[in-house]
């Protein structure tokens, strides 16, 4: 058995496709659905962090969603996905409260935003 990795494929703020990892071989995708071996062009590639919101969709390095917070269910909060030292956490987009991934075993509910690229909240 071997490990499948996920990526979204950009040129600057533009998603240009998706590319999947199956063991050595690289298969490509314009828009999610249809995966073939023809590369397509890109500047950048964020990982998928394991994650999909309340809608099914997954989620990606750089997107912004809300979740109920931790103990506080009521209490939603906007954060940020990225990866550190291989590793994806979840931080408020203020800068205050980190979540590791492996809390988020036990957080339903994830509604996606937008995006947050290098040029800012998209």
């Amino acid at each position: 058995m071997h490990t499948i990795n996920r990526y979204r494929l950009r040129i600057s703020d533009i998603i240009v496709g998706y590319l999947r990892l199956e063991g050595s071989r690289k298969y490509y995708s314009t828009d999610g659905m249809w995966w073939n071996g023809i590369p397509v062009p890109y500047e950048k590639a964020d990982r998928f962090s394991g994650l999909k919101d309340k809608n099914n969709r997954m989620l990606y390095e750089g997107d912004v969603v809300s979740i109920p917070f931790p103990n506080e269910p009521e209490v939603f909060k906007n954060m940020l996905i990225s990866f550190e030292d291989g590793q994806c956490i979840l931080s408020e987009v203020s800068g205050m409260v980190r979540i590791e991934i492996s809390d988020m075993d036990r957080i339903s509910g994830i509604v996606f935003l937008g995006f947050a690229f290098e040029d800012g909240l998209i």
